[in-house]
């Protein structure tokens, strides 16, 4: 990499963070949200973040494997870090983060798993030194969030030996990959569903928690992603070895909280499939095209210099027919309505996956929105509910008087309706685009 597009990628990173206000504190606030709100199972195969837990630990487990004292930096709320205690008894594990809300979880997490050899600790990593003797640092998709690394590499370079596994990156400080398997696991989610449907058993729903979009989404969050030049830099004296893989989820499907026996097989499957995928990329040398990057870097040692192939964007082909299909279409819409007041907007719907529509029930489809303001962040993420007049089955179309109730502050904002599956998932969740309209509030 040339240091004029080391400098740019740098700027963009500063500039990035800058303009976001992103600072330790609102870092770790945002975290503390984030993993206060957390509920599920992460042991549960039936659970899709499940898979990465796996395949990440899958990752580190040889490097691990070698030393008696492992310390895990950024450990969010510990899963890896009781997975890798788990298989690895004899070794001593100690995960720190910023986050009140995750350290509290994770030490819950080790107490349910029965864990001895496992500690956890509040503090800033960003400030840390890490303690002499350690023979080994892990990160999982944490080094990214340090808002000045070399600083921090710098106080702990008495480290031997590091393992991250970190988001594929280019020299401007974008997330660049070619392959995005994700739908592997969202596409057996369908047959998964259509075989219970079919089967006639009952429908299982998540945890009973909010439906509404993940707040993660609509954060000014600042992560630097990094090309492996830029870690190359960063870990000078060390030896780097990179491979590649597709784990880490970016989408999971439909009610990911929910659980049966027929979601844990599915899941076990997806797990195996994208277990061998990794392993046909890394024998062709295309892994580091892949979403993630393993990095280990150990003082001393020596490895081939490996850098991704480059190319297309990822394409996700047809997909198969699920659970939740849908298509919108505008029959009536104001395009200014008064602040506070309620407006009608008249929408009519197609119904192209295999579920049944109905508003009865405590699991019911009905009818809402969010809206969204002129930066584009969602500013009201459940909007008041209305229900189908009728059941729609597969196949079948319905208008529908969607009863909106506007911001309360003038301006220009973007109205997004959409059908929600109450307890389970947005359909844009399921990958189904909402309506979206631009409406001006007087």
């Amino acid at each position: 990499m040339t240091p004029i597009r080391s400098l740019i990628g740098n700027a963009i990173r500063f500039v990035r963070g800058k303009r976001a206000g992103w600072s330790a504190d609102t870092d770790r606030t945002f975290h503390d949200e984030l993993f206060a709100a957390q509920q599920h199972d992460p042991f549960d195969p039936a659970y899709p973040g499940n898979l990465t837990i796996r395949r990440f630990a899958d990752l580190a487990s040889p490097y691990v494997a070698r030393e008696a004292d492992v310390r895990d930096l950024g450990c969010g709320p510990g899963e890896i870090t009781c997975e890798l205690a788990r298989r690895f008894p004899s070794i001593r594990f100690r995960g720190l983060d910023h986050s009140a809300a995750a350290i509290d979880r994770a030490r819950r997490l080790a107490e349910s798993a029965g864990l001895s050899n496992v500690a956890f600790e509040r503090a800033d990593v960003g400030t840390a030194r890490v303690d002499d003797g350690t023979g080994l640092v892990v990160m999982f998709d944490a080094f990214h969030h340090m808002l000045e690394p070399r600083g921090f590499l710098a106080r702990n370079a008495h480290v031997p030996r590091w393992f991250l596994i970190e988001p594929a990156g280019d020299a401007l400080g974008r997330w660049r990959y070619r392959h995005d398997l994700d739908w592997v696991l969202l596409e057996l989610d369908k047959l998964r569903w259509r075989l219970e449907h079919e089967l006639g058993e009952p429908a299982v729903t998540s945890h009973p928690a909010s439906t509404a979009p993940s707040a993660a989404h609509d954060t000014d969050a600042v992560e630097y992603r990094y090309s492996l030049d830029d870690y190359e830099q960063l870990f000078a004296g060390y030896g780097m070895h990179v491979v590649g893989t597709t784990a880490g989820l970016n989408t999971y499907p439909p009610g990911p909280q929910a659980s049966s026996a027929l979601r844990r097989t599915f899941n076990d499957f997806a797990y195996k499939v994208l277990s061998e995928a990794d392993a046909r990329l890394v024998a062709s040398g295309g892994d580091l095209d892949a979403r993630h990057w393993a990095i280990y870097c150990g003082r001393g040692e020596e490895f081939p210099r490996r850098r991704p192939r480059g190319g297309d964007a990822p394409t996700r082909g047809t997909p198969l027919q699920g659970p939740y299909g849908v298509s919108y279409e505008v029959v009536r819409a104001p395009e200014a309505i008064a602040s506070g007041s309620t407006a009608n907007f008249v929408v009519r719907m197609v119904n192209s996956g295999f579920l049944d529509w109905s508003s009865d029930g405590p699991a019911a489809f009905n009818m809402s929105y969010h809206w969204r303001d002129a930066r584009g962040h969602v500013i009201v993420l459940d909007g008041q509910r209305t229900a189908l007049s009728a059941p729609v089955g597969p196949g079948q179309s319905a208008t529908t008087n969607v009863v909106v109730i506007a911001p309360a502050a003038p301006g220009r904002y973007t109205l997004e309706i959409e059908l929600v599956h109450e307890g389970v998932t947005w359909f844009s969740h399921a990958g189904q685009p909402t309506l979206s309209l631009a409406v001006r509030v007087t």
